[in-house]
């Protein structure tokens, strides 16, 4: 049996630019059912971005992890339920 890979995708993006265009495409054009992944951006308590508005409409995989300050440790608590639900 073989097993899929499994793939955490974390970006901060509020318009779809450079990197975020660049995931975008790469979720949309990657072998259906080739890998499982969770798709992470931030909620930083304003309207969400174009970039989450995209991945809403694709239907993508997408977690928001709140962010309440830069260095706020809850995301690496956010992050590690993401990837090791309990």
């Amino acid at each position: 049996m073989k097993i899929k890979p499994r793939v955490l995708i974390m970006i901060a993006a509020e318009q779809i630019s450079g990197p975020g265009k660049g995931v975008l495409q790469f979720l949309e054009h990657a072998p259906a059912g080739a890998f499982e992944y969770v798709l992470c951006n931030f909620d930083v308590n304003r309207p969400f971005g174009q970039f989450v508005r995209e991945a809403r409409r694709k239907q993508l995989n997408l977690r928001l992890l709140k962010q309440r300050g830069i260095f706020g440790p809850d995301l690496i608590i956010q992050a590690r339920r993401v990837i090791r639900p309990q």
